[in-house]
């Protein structure tokens, strides 16, 4: 199982709304490379659009303070299988 852990610094203060993204991620990230492929495709879509509007993925991203690009290297490894699969997916990166 893939896991999500979002280190952020300094770390924000933990609040339904935050969780709820994190949750969001969470389930695309894990729906992404581990789902069969009708899901999996629908994961990639969002994950790899490129739009900012409310609730993308560079928007959630934003919210979290983490970096879109950041992310999406770390599941283009994770899918080629560059990485291990029991290895959480780390994103130390914060937006800019």
């Amino acid at each position: 199982m893939v896991e999500l852990k979002v280190e952020n610094y300094p770390a924000a203060a933990p609040s339904p709304e935050r969780e709820l993204l994190v949750a969001v991620l969470q389930r695309a990230i894990l729906d992404y490379v581990g789902s069969g492929r009708l899901l999996s495709t629908d994961a990639g879509d969002w994950l790899f659009d490129e739009s900012d509007h409310d609730f993308s993925f560079a928007w959630v991203c934003g919210h979290l303070g983490l970096e879109p690009d950041a992310v999406r290297l770390n599941l283009r490894r994770l899918r080629l299988g560059t990485k291990k699969d029991k290895a959480p997916l780390r994103v130390l990166r914060r937006c800019a």
